[in-house]
């Protein structure tokens, strides 16, 4: 999200009137300091800036401590500049999370830590905040320097806050504002290359007792569908994008009411803009469309299967109410034997999750699409089929786990038990196929966690062998629902676990993590086949890399020998960023595939990867006996077969 926002502030900041600096500012280079001590000149240029930018997180305190300790040496550092060469420093200001969370703190003290704080719901209002920034520290005093607050400090958090008007539009659609000068279409030149982040909405509302995001990001809220895949066509049929990632707090909580949809620029003067909204609508329709088609099938697959998932979730919302207060509901539109504190809408024309990612895939055909970060509650049986029946959208889940205990879930008001956990997994994986790559997300010592109820979460770990992990020891947040409730009431959320026991209780997580994706390494990697996205360079001379359809890192030397789109052969310095490559795997290492590149497969965009390399040569028109010696005999589990769901997705 930070990446997205960063997106977001350079578009603000580039229409008020400034340019990024290109670089670090010498000021923060080691060659500055050594220039300094030996009394030698530099390249004073590149400390010219005028804003110095810190977008920050707080989900865990680490986090905060390493931004204090960059903003005390970088204000240092700018300053010792500045004397030297007698200039301005620049104004610092702090962004994000961090800035929600601390608020006025880092603008205390006689050598305060920033200059300016702006919280994420307030970037519009990042410019003035620089100017009263500038103007304090010249001693002038403006109509803005006054009231209960600091004037330059923002941290309001908005109900309705999604920058949708800061993404790009074509660049073939001439635009006018109301002064008749050009609109900027916002597509920047590249920096992110062929993998390009779009944001479709911002806030959490399901407040989990160890989370702080509902307090520094603030509600759940949707973008509007209609500019999400303007977005998304923009940069995948003029900006050059071959991954797209749709990101979000809870991305796949996604939902927003038809009757709600942007339609200002109905009324534009600009026939094509009219044209392109109304063919977008007619995109997003059929997409919804498809999807009610695929709920309705899926709700007749198997009538057992829905009894027990009903006497699950009713386990469930009564263990969780029972534990934690509150009143929690089954969702309809979620998964099955999964519950929520909060009731989203509920009206059959909404557009959620999966029809906006369906309409993203058949509006982008030569672009391949993932998201993060989900909620495992939000992946109904259609988000699974949709996943498994498109092509261009990557077969890779993150379901955040956080623990393995039952007791513990509650604890944090996940909504969920380990089985109705392992119930989704089966399912994925049923769904998708069993090769569908998993990741999580997991807290070691969390309060009052017990030894036995650790021993859960490593056993869950264990079943499931994810393919990657993103493990954590507990870390109280000041504002979560568990910081306000430490000591109080029925339920206790004291921070009791000792330190050094979270240390050993989270090296173990990741011990039986690595034992699993060792074993994934060496028995379901070698010779598996993989489309990549050619990404750039490797880290070694003669090296490329890529990103495969699973998100892992993928490499090889850029001497070896492929087809290319025509069939015949070429050296792989021949790939470009942005190049689709089928790959075999010769050996995985960690999260780092070592492979051979077989083919550049750009005629028709992204597809799923090929079964067998018979599959490819067909792909490629290729004589199949160029690549017979690759044939691994694999056989992949296919998806909505499995569960009796006929895929109908064209």
């Amino acid at each position: 999200m930070n990446f997205a926002d960063a997106d977001v502030v350079r578009r603000i900041l580039d229409d008020a009137g400034y340019r990024e600096h290109a670089g670090v500012p010498s000021a923060l280079t080691a060659d500055a300091h050594h220039a300094a001590k030996r009394g030698m000149p530099h390249d004073v240029s590149r400390s010219l800036v005028d804003v110095y930018l810190v977008n920050t997180c707080a989900i865990r305190d680490s986090a905060e401590t390493r931004v204090a300790n960059h903003l005390k040496h970088a204000r240092n550092a700018f300053h010792h500049e500045a004397s030297r060469h007698r200039v301005e420093p620049p104004v610092i200001a702090v962004l994000g999370c961090m800035a929600e969370r601390v608020k006025a703190d880092l603008l205390k003290g006689d050598t305060p830590l920033a200059d300016a704080v702006c919280g994420p719901d307030a970037y519009r209002d990042l410019p003035r905040l620089i100017d009263v920034a500038r103007r304090r520290r010249s001693g002038a005093r403006g109509d803005d320097d006054g009231g209960e607050h600091a004037p330059n400090m923002n941290v309001k958090l908005s109900s309705t806050e999604t920058y949708a008007d800061f993404a790009p539009v074509p660049s073939s659609l001439v635009m006018l504002d109301d002064d008749a000068h050009a609109v900027r279409t916002h597509l920047d030149d590249g920096r992110q290359g062929p993998m390009r982040l779009v944001s479709i909405m911002r806030g959490c509302a399901n407040h989990c007792t160890f989370c702080v995001v509902p307090k520094t990001r603030g509600p759940e809220r949707s973008r509007d569908s209609l500019s999400i895949l303007r977005e998304c066509y923009v940069l995948s049929h003029e900006g050059g994008a071959r991954e797209i990632t749709l990101l979000g707090q809870n991305v796949n909580s996604y939902v927003r009411a038809a009757s709600d949809a942007d339609t200002s620029d109905d009324c534009s003067p600009q026939p094509s803009l009219r044209a392109l909204n109304e063919f977008l609508g007619e995109v997003l329709r059929q997409a919804v469309d498809d999807v009610q088609r695929l709920r309705s099938a899926n709700h007749d697959v198997d009538d057992d299967d829905d009894e027990r998932e009903d006497e699950n979730d009713e386990s469930i919302t009564a263990a969780t109410n029972g534990i934690i207060g509150g009143t929690y509901t089954s969702a309809f539109y979620s998964s099955p034997g999964f519950a929520t504190r909060y009731q989203p809408p509920q009206s059959e024309d909404a557009i959620r999750f999966a029809a906006l990612l369906l309409a993203c895939s058949y509006l982008c055909p030569n672009t391949r699409f993932r998201f993060t970060s989900p909620h495992p509650k939000d992946f109904p049986l259609e988000l699974l089929s949709v996943i498994a029946g498109r092509p261009n959208i990557c077969k890779q889940l993150h379901l955040p786990l956080q623990s393995g205990n039952d007791r513990v879930l509650s604890h944090m008001r996940r909504g969920y038990s380990s089985e109705a956990f392992m119930q989704l997994v089966r399912r994925a994986r049923a769904v998708i196929g069993d090769n569908v790559a998993l990741s999580t997300d997991v807290i070691s010592g969390f309060s009052s966690e017990t030894e036995e109820e650790h021993r859960d979460t490593v056993d869950v770990m264990r079943k499931v062998q994810f393919d990657q992990a993103f493990t954590f020891a507990y870390s109280e947040r000041p504002g979560t629902p568990a910081h306000r409730r430490a000591g109080n009431g029925e339920v206790s959320f004291v921070d009791d676990v000792n330190p050094s026991a979270k240390q050993v209780r989270l090296e173990a997580t990741i011990e039986v993590f690595l034992d699993g994706l060792v074993k994934r390494n060496t028995t379901v990697e070698p010779g598996r086949l993989h489309l990549v996205v050619v990404e750039g360079p490797g880290r070694d001379p003669g090296q490329m890399r890529g990103r495969t359809d699973t998100n892992r890192v993928a490499v090889w030397n850029s001497s070896a020998v492929l087809l290319d789109d025509a069939g015949d052969t070429a050296d792989a310095s021949v790939l470009r960023p942005g190049d689709f490559v089928a790959c075999r795997v010769l050996r995985a290492e960690m999260r780092t595939l070592f492979v051979e590149p077989l083919a550049r497969i750009n005629a028709e965009g992204p597809t799923e990867p090929p079964r067998t390399c018979a599959e490819l040569a067909r792909m490629v028109g290729a004589p199949e006996t160029f690549l017979r010696r690759y044939e691994t005999g694999r056989t992949p589990v296919h998806g909505p077969e499995r569960l009796g769901v006929k895929s109908f997705i064209a």
